[in-house]
Formats: C-alpha cells, structure tokens, sequence
C-alpha cells in the first residue's frame, strides 16, 4: 500500500513508447519502491511512501514540460 496519483495527460503512440524507455531506465535507481504505469488516459504512480509526487520523477516531469503536454494530477 502506498500513496497514489494519477497523472491525467494526453498521450501519442510516440510519447507513450519514449516514456515506457525513460520510466525503464529509472527503475533501476531513482524510483525504487514507487509503482509507475502508463495507462489510457495517463500515467499512474503509487509511491512507497508519502513525498512530493514529482520526487523521484523528476525525468518525467521534465519530459512532459519539455514536450508541452498539459496535465492535471490527482490524488486517488
């Protein structure tokens, strides 16, 4: 059990796979023991334990602004 949110974002074909080759990348170090999926209408992150929900993720958030996607995050 852990802290969730999602993130409501748009995603294309192409930015659903560079982000399934950065969120791999990752896993290895910087978000242990956090849950990231990429579903339909977003990205879902479960996080170990309760932080900011960009910690961690800090890659990802970065993508997202770089590629000027909007998105909204909830708190489930």
């Amino acid at each position: 059990m852990g802290f969730e949110y999602f993130i409501h974002v748009e995603l294309s074909d192409d930015n659903k796979e560079e982000l399934r080759q950065l969120l791999d990348f990752e896993s290895d170090d910087e978000t242990w023991g956090d849950v990231i999926e990429l579903e339909e209408s977003g990205i879902y992150v479960c996080k170990s334990i309760k932080r900011e929900v960009w910690e961690g993720l800090e890659e990802l958030k970065s993508y997202l602004d770089k590629k000027m996607l909007t998105y909204t995050i909830e708190e489930l």
